[in-house]
């Protein structure tokens, strides 16, 4: 069996491991043997004030330029959550619009690719005139 969860804050990340050791003592008296392989973990991505003040302007910015974008909670694994988990303001799920990530089923929409392009350009423009103000 493979499975994956995921979680918010590191309290529902404890709460997982604790319900995963219990159904491996129940699997136990029930005579099943569990062995868990290749387990990872990292730790969640809590967006702070500062994340979330950044993320109003990129969305002010994308709407001014005619460009979609919405901040949600992704529920993500990427590298991003380590950066975040260091109160860096962080964004994730800035590529272009898909599913399925990292299967045999994973697409992304062409139509999307040129959005983002131009959003992460202007992004990187935005951020090069907040540095000549200070």
């Amino acid at each position: 069996m493979k499975f994956e969860v995921r979680f918010e804050c590191r309290e529902e990340h404890e709460k997982a491991l604790m319900l995963i050791e219990q159904l491996k003592e129940h699997a136990k008296v029930a005579g099943v043997t569990v062995e868990i392989i290749g387990a990872r973990s990292k730790v969640p991505m809590v967006p702070t004030e500062r994340t979330l003040e950044y993320a109003k302007r990129v969305e002010a910015l994308a709407e001014a330029n005619g460009i979609p974008f919405k901040l949600k909670k992704r529920g993500g694994i990427s590298d991003a959550n380590h950066i975040s988990a260091c109160g860096t303001v962080c964004l994730d799920g800035m590529a272009p619009t898909g599913d399925y990530e990292h299967s045999d089923k994973e697409y992304l929409e062409i139509s999307t690719i040129e959005p983002n392009i131009r959003l992460a350009y202007l992004m990187l423009c935005d951020l090069a005139d907040l540095k000549s103000e200070k």
